[in-house]
């Protein structure tokens, strides 16, 4: 692990990688920088990358001048749910079609790519009435990478890593308060998150620039 530390990690995405809705010092990304020791991007307590309530077509207007300002190096991904309803229906905005939403998420990847940074993708979060299977953000994700693939340096799915824990959806949910009305993960999602991109990382043995 010591010569991932001097790399600078950002987390990309709307309020799931934000944080919200937990205390600052549960979110996601810092917990990350606890686990892996990393320089993680944050203003404050803030990670000026999320935008809470962001879309695509939000995060690809931004990204670029963020990515400029703070100079990430490696960056985790996962936007994409504010389009989709809890049945992982596209639903907003009215009209845009599944083909275009692919290629708003193509030109994030390659906007990230082509500004120097190595990008994983997450994929989606839990949707929350698609079952405790959650096959339609699962499926959903890989097919966002595979048309993605030249940008995307890796995948890494969170809503896989929450599932490999049997007791993920008991009981009203381990990683959501209740995933049949919750939006946001609670503290214990965003554990889950950062275990996830931390769990990755240790994987990568030579990791290489």
């Amino acid at each position: 692990m010591e010569e991932k530390k001097g790399l600078r990690v950002g987390f990309v995405g709307d309020s799931i990688l934000y944080g919200w809705a937990v205390a600052p010092e549960a979110a996601c990304w810092r917990v990350f920088q606890e686990l892996a020791g990393m320089n993680v991007v944050c203003d404050g307590d803030v990670n000026p990358l999320a935008l809470p309530g962001g879309t695509l077509p939000d995060l690809v207007t931004r990204t670029p001048r963020l990515v400029a300002r703070y100079g990430p190096q490696l960056v985790f991904v996962c936007a994409g749910a504010n389009h989709y309803d809890g049945d992982g229906t596209l639903s907003w905005p009215y009209g845009m079609t599944e083909a275009e939403l692919f290629r708003l998420f193509y030109r994030l990847f390659a906007d990230l790519t082509h500004a120097g940074c190595k990008v994983v993708w997450l994929g989606l979060p839990p949707f929350e009435a698609c079952g405790t299977d959650q096959e339609i953000p699962r499926n959903l994700s890989q097919r966002i990478a595979g048309f993605c693939a030249d940008q995307i340096w890796d995948s890494c799915y969170v809503t896989d890593c929450m599932m490999r824990d049997p007791s993920w959806n008991a009981g009203g949910g381990r990683f959501y308060d209740n995933l049949a009305m919750d939006i946001h993960p609670n503290t214990a999602g965003q554990v889950c998150i950062a275990e996830c991109c931390a769990a990755w990382l240790r994987q990568q043995n030579g990791l290489s620039w």
